[in-house]
């Protein structure tokens, strides 16, 4: 068996040096979902659990939420789905009227999102090379622990296997800044 399994490899090699990218990722999700049907009980607790806020969560979060500039940057990535990265590098330049251009950080593309009204009358006056909030997407990381803390918004459910010199397991906690896009993409859907 394994034998045959080794000459299908050698010719599946062959085979695919002739298709495009498109069929190979085409091919390579298939190939996922298939494993993924096939093999339920090995998925990983990050595939398990939700990760994204509930609208009595976000509520809290934003409650205890006590600097403008943060409530703000929070407000808008909760709304606009934004990354941190994303979010952090916006520019001046990067709103015309009532759209604002996105540089995803992830792809090499961009969006246009148009900003809600209510949002709108939030953003900060920018020149055209200045950024629209002037703030470090470190500390915005920072920031969200302390209010997720603060909120009672801690809950942890894993910790990783040990690493680094000391060996102690990180804390794999439910909401992370991220939690701000999924809630997003929540509430698109």
């Amino acid at each position: 068996m394994i034998e045959n399994f080794e000459d299908f490899i050698l010719e599946f090699k062959q085979q695919i040096n002739g298709i495009s990218r498109n069929k190979i990722a085409i091919l390579s999700k298939e190939l996922n979902q298939a494993r993924r049907e096939r093999f339920l009980e090995r998925r990983t607790v990050c595939e398990i659990v939700e990760r994204g806020f509930t609208d009595d969560e976000f509520e809290r979060f934003m409650s205890v939420v006590d600097s403008p500039i943060d409530k703000i940057c929070f407000t808008f990535m909760a709304v606009l789905g934004l990354r941190v990265g994303e979010l952090v590098a916006l520019r001046g330049k990067d709103i015309q009227g009532d759209q604002l251009m996105i540089k995803s950080e992830k792809f090499c593309w961009n969006s246009i999102i148009t900003i809600p009204q209510a949002l709108f009358q939030l953003l900060p006056a920018a020149g055209p090379d200045e950024y629209v909030f002037d703030v470090h997407d470190f500390t915005l990381r920072e920031h969200f622990k302390l209010y997720r803390a603060r909120a009672g918004l801690d809950a942890i459910y894993m910790e990783s296997a040990p690493r680094g010199v000391a060996g102690a397991p990180a804390k794999c906690r439910r909401l992370t800044l991220h939690s701000l896009r999924h809630y997003a993409i929540q509430r698109f859907y």
